[in-house]
């Protein structure tokens, strides 16, 4: 039992520590790369500086302007 406790811990925070990055990927495939490039950009930037990937990660698409 404490085997399958410590595997769901795990997941759990692989789940947290891979999941921004995930979702800034599939944001930044959806975009329309069109004028202005603000969007783009952030994301880019969120995909290459894995700190910035965790806030960026979890950004509304509003905030963004997308």
């Amino acid at each position: 039992m404490k085997l399958l406790k410590d595997l769901a811990l795990v997941l759990v925070f692989w789940g947290f520590a891979i999941g921004p990055f995930g979702a800034n990927i599939w944001k930044l495939i959806n975009l329309d790369f069109e004028a202005p490039h603000k969007a783009e950009a952030i994301r880019t930037i969120g995909i290459l500086i894995p700190p910035a990937g965790w806030v960026v990660g979890w950004m509304s698409d509003e905030s963004l302007g997308e």
